[in-house]
């Protein structure tokens, strides 16, 4: 589970998740290897990294009809 305060922006067909720098290193590591996976059936993951405010930034495919929490 993430701690903190997760944010969730959609922005042309993607979605940006951002997530505060205490809880992210193992997310980092879990993004960078599905970000190698292409499947019809998987988000795809376009990006990673960390703004200016030591927030971790990912951006994935949108899903119109899933749950992203």
């Amino acid at each position: 589970m993430i701690s903190g305060t997760t944010q969730i922006i959609f922005e042309d067909n993607k979605v940006i998740k951002i997530i505060p720098y205490r809880s992210c290193m193992k997310t980092i590591e879990q993004v960078l290897k599905v970000t190698q996976i292409e499947h019809e059936n998987l988000v795809r993951y376009f990006s990673i990294q960390m703004d200016n405010e030591n927030k971790l930034r990912i951006t994935m495919e949108y899903c119109e009809d899933g749950n992203l929490e």
